[in-house]
This record gives C-alpha cells, structure tokens and sequence, in this order.
C-alpha cells in the first residue's frame, strides 16, 4: 500500500515512504498469476469499420523517408517513442498495471512483439511518460493510484531493475505530456488537476508544473496555477487548461503549451526554471479540445505536433465529440518565433465513416515524438483501437513550398483529401464519402473529383491541407457539366470539417465558381482558376484563364497563415450535374508565420 506524504510546508518538498510498492523487470513466477503483457484498456471495441489500408506493402529504408509513412499501428494510447543510447527505438505504453514497450532495430520501420520493461500493481491509466537523461538513465512517469497520484521511478545505465516509485505530484490529475531535463540538471513536468465542475468561466482544471534538483527523490510543486477560459455551449467537454507539453528554450525560459476549450492552444512562460508561470493567453496554433506534443530536435529547430482544426457549432452539427480527424506538424529554426509547415502527417483513416465508434475518444490526438539516427521525426499517435499509428517523415518535409494533386494516383491522391458527409449527428456522427471521382478525358491526370449534391444530406465538399503561406499562388483546374449548382471555393488557416456551413464566414479569402458567380465558368470546359494571395498586404486576386475577374480582402487576421483550401458545392436541392475538380497545385512565396510575441 502506499503511505501519505510528507510535506515540509515552508519549501513545499515532498518526501517519499513507500511500503509495497513493488516494481520489477519480467518475472516468470509471476506472470503465471497473471499475463504481464495484457494491455491496459478502457474497454472499448476495436475499430472494424470502412478506412483506407494506410500502411505500405512494401516499407522503404529509415534513410529514404521523406514525406510522411505509416508504419505500424502504435499499441496503446497515450504511447511515448523513446531513442536509446544504441541507436535503437523504443514505444513505451501503459499494460495492466505494468510498463511495456515495442523495440525497432532499423530505426522505427519495423517494430518486435511486445516486451516487459516493469510490473507494479498500482499503476493505473494511460500515461507512460519516458526520459533519457544526460548520463543514459531512463525516467518514467506514471498514475500509481485510483487517485491518479504521478509517480516517478528510474532504470539506471547498466542496471537491470526500476528503483521504487516515487510520489510527483498529488492527483487527482489528467495525461502526462512530457518530462523534461534542463541544463542546470533540474527535472520539469507540468500536469493539471481537478479543482471544480465542467463550467465556465474556467472549467474543471488548472494546470501547474513540478520540478526536481536532485534527480527525482524529490518534487516540489509550483505555486502558480494556469488557466484558460472555456464558453456555454462548446461542443465538447469544459475541461479547462489541461494536458500541458513543455520545452526549454535558448534563453533558459520554458515555453508551455495547453489544451484548451477555446479554439487555441494556450502558452504560458517560466523564467525561473518551472518554480512560477506567466497567466496562460492564446497561443499562435489554433487546435481543437486536444493537446500538443513539443520537441526540439538533434540540430535545434522546434517540432510540434498537434491538431490544427476547430470543432464544430453544436447548433449546426448537434453534440459531437472533438475534431481530431487529423495531425499536424510544423517546425520553428528561430527558437518558436516563426513557423513553417502546417502540413498533415496522419489522416484517421476511418474519417469517411466512424461506422461502430459510438462512444470513447477517437482520432488522431495524444501524439510523441523522437529522433532517429537518420535524423528522421519517428511519431506515435491515435486513440482508438484499430486506428492508432506509428509513423516517420523528414522534419526538412515540412520546408516545402509547392503541392499538386491532378489525382493520378487516384488512392494516394484521395487519401490527402477530406471527403466525409454526415448522414447522421450524434457524438461521432455517421458518416460518408462525398465527393465522387470519376475518369476524365480532359484532366492531365485522368481522373477528376466531382462536387454536386445527391440527396437531401449535406451537398458535396472536400478539404486539402498544403504547405502554410502567408503569401501564395493556387492554381485549381476545374470543369462545370451543364446546369451544375456553383462551388465555393475558401481558403483556411485550419481544418473544419469539410461540410460545415459556419466556415464560410471564417475563411480568410472565399470566391465562388460557377453559371453567374464571381468566377463565371464557361460549361463542358476545362478552365484554370488562379487565386493569388498576400496576407501581410490583405489582397487577393482571382483570375480566370489569365483574366483577373475579383479582387478580395482577407475576411478575418491570422497569425499563422493560409494551409487548407476547401471546395464545397452550394446546391440546395439534389442535382446529378456537378462542377469536376482536375487539378489544383500551390506554389508558397511568403511561408513563415507572424512572430509569435512572446518566446
């Protein structure tokens, strides 16, 4: 059992006595009481639906990804990719009450069976938080009690067993992001607890930071307490300022990120090491109810990763859960002032059915990451059973500039869009694929991507994410079939779900094709529409076969910039006429974010 803690009230320093807590490596004796390999879970059904088979038949070499590839399925959620001191990977997950992992020896292409790392019978819930310390020492984070206390234990280099636990941090508490080292030595993790009911102004938590100076015997809790607001009617749970990610910087600052209830990740600052924190305010990354994962990278630069969307009004949509249909990375060489990339490296591959997720988290949240010895960004993520992944991609991917989809490789090219209908609204809403592609004679690819609508459900629409510019030129090729309905045509900073009305009003730059709109498509012709935009001078210009035809203003600022173009038809009755998408590249001239005032 364990014993209460020992608090010195003048310092706040808690002191551990542990009786029976056992932690051990792989026992044979007991793993005849019971199976030390069981995988902890909340016990709902594995995914069976429709979704595309993201993961290659044929896996390429470490030192050969580039763009992003799915290779596994991650085991639990909440999983925790660790690189050793060998060059060898590590995904550390939660079992029943143990610590277990997967092993890759070829840089986290292909991964082994399930081992042990340790057994303790009070450990509880997902989180297995991993660290490698500067003299080779494994750290683990985990809930050791119904209470959902955080505990810590150490496998020291060269030693076989985990030492005793020791008590972080009172519960009750929520996930585990990350453990961090500084340079002067000290331990730093942030976490949030419970204090109230799931309202606002703040909701039901507050997120504080736990620090320790003499290598995990003992933590001291910061007195600072982070907030964020949370709104009547969010559609989604008011949890408040929860499940913060934390990462040093070069000026000895900690820069903090926060899962929040309003549309945004939040930050907050600490210039003394984790011991005090400025008041949470918005960050630059709009996100869904979900958190973020930061890193810094082998050479430097800052990796996060997160859910770059927004959830839907509970008025349009009914109640459902949150957006976390897909992950995002974007990568910062000056220290988080300036980003670039915004580009998706994990689509749920269930996003155009959710056929049998009825209830539990779902989607493409609660991400790590790591390096490997070629220097490539190796990610775990995903909730759901069935739907989860291991993936890779280059961190220099996220640099690009141009895309193009003309969809001659008509699965690969399908699989980058977001196609789904709702059918139904509930809590996931069922769904289905919207869009149809159809061969074209007059497309370059082949093949082209119709929009119309088919029934009484919502009309036809597709949403593609490309590399983030504040300045950009898109080029899309469309043809209109006689007595088509018009298509709106919207650029975004974030994912929506592809048929949401209300993202009319919040794009930054939104025209319209079709027989008398602002783009007047000629019928039964291909036609190349060109929109340039310049965020920074607030201009738009829409061309038609290199005629300009509308000039636009932003609708809204941003602080980020324009990622994500969304073609939606605009007919209210069923009609079998549709306007055909061929092709639609970008080229990125200005592709960094405004500065980011507070690192």
């Amino acid at each position: 059992m364990l014993t209460r803690i020992k608090r010195t009230t003048a310092i706040k320093t808690v002191a551990i006595v542990l009786i029976g807590f056992v932690v051990h490596s792989s026992d044979p004796a007991r793993a005849q009481e019971a199976d030390p390999l069981q995988t902890y879970s909340r016990g709902y059904p594995a995914y069976t639906g429709p979704r595309y088979d993201v993961i290659p038949t044929q896996l390429p070499a470490a030192g050969d990804v580039f763009a992003p590839v799915i290779v596994a399925e991650s085991p639990n959620n909440e999983a925790n990719i660790l690189a050793m001191p060998d060059g060898t990977l590590r995904c550390y997950y939660a079992g029943k009450q143990s610590t277990l992992f997967l092993e890759s020896r070829d840089e986290g292409i292909t991964w082994g069976d399930p081992q042990l790392a340790f057994v303790c019978e009070t450990a509880d819930h997902y989180p297995r938080r991993m660290m490698l310390d500067r003299a080779g020492n494994q750290h683990c984070l985990f809930f050791g009690s119904e209470n959902l206390d955080v505990f810590h234990t150490i496998l020291r280099a060269g030693e076989s067993n985990w030492s005793e636990p020791q008590l972080a941090a009172r519960g009750r508490n929520g996930a585990i992001r990350n453990l961090t080292e500084l340079a002067n030595g000290r331990f730093v993790f942030a976490f949030h607890r419970r204090h109230g009911s799931r309202t606002p102004p703040t909701g039901s938590s507050f997120t504080t930071a736990v620090y320790s100076d003499d290598g995990g015997k003992t933590w001291t809790e910061s007195e600072s307490q982070i907030f964020a607001p949370c709104h009547e009617g969010f559609n989604g749970n008011n949890y408040g300022a929860v499940e913060p990610t934390v990462v040093a910087l070069r000026n000895d600052r900690l820069w903090m990120l926060l899962r929040t209830q309003d549309y945004r990740q939040y930050q907050s600052f600490s210039d003394d090491g984790g011991e005090t924190w400025s008041p949470g305010s918005p960050s630059p990354f709009t996100s869904s109810n979900s958190p973020a994962h930061l890193r810094r990278l082998a050479d430097g630069r800052i990796l996060i990763l997160w859910c770059n969307a927004r959830e839907t009004d509970r008025s349009v949509f009914g109640q459902m859960y949150t957006n976390r249909t897909s992950l995002s990375a974007a990568i910062s060489d000056d220290d988080g002032r300036t980003w670039r990339g915004f580009r998706e490296i994990y689509r749920d591959p269930a996003r155009d059915s959710y056929a049998g997720i009825t209830r539990g988290d779902s989607g493409t949240s609660y991400p790590n990451a790591a390096q490997n010895d070629s220097g490539k960004v190796v990610f775990c993520c995903g909730q759901y059973d069935g739907l989860r992944a291991i993936g890779l991609f280059d961190p220099d991917w996220l640099l690009e500039t141009t895309q193009v989809c003309d969809f001659s490789r008509v699965e690969a090219d399908l699989e980058r869009w977001h196609l789904y209908t709702f059918l139904e609204h509930s809590q996931k809403g069922v769904r289905r694929r919207g869009p149809e592609i159809v061969e074209s004679d007059s497309a370059i690819g082949g093949h082209a991507l119709r929009f119309r609508r088919i029934d009484r459900h919502h009309a036809d629409a597709g949403l593609w994410n490309f590399p983030l510019g504040r300045a950009g030129r898109m080029e899309i090729t469309l043809m209109a079939e006689d007595g088509a309905a018009p298509v709106a045509i919207e650029l975004s900073d974030h994912h929506r779900h592809p048929n949401d009305p209300t993202t009319a009003d919040d794009a930054l730059f939104r025209f319209t094709v079709g027989n008398g709109q602002t783009v007047p498509l000629s019928m039964s012709r291909s036609e190349k529409v060109v929109l340039d935009w310049n965020l920074d001078r607030q201009i738009g210009t829409v061309s038609l076969n290199g005629r300009s035809v509308a000039k636009l203003r932003p609708q809204r600022e941003t602080p980020t910039g324009a990622c994500y173009v969304r073609l939606r038809s605009l007919a209210v009755e069923p009609n079998p006429a549709a306007i055909a998408l061929e092709r639609v590249a970008v080229e990125v001239t200005r592709p960094l974010t405004l500065p980011n005032p507070q690192p």
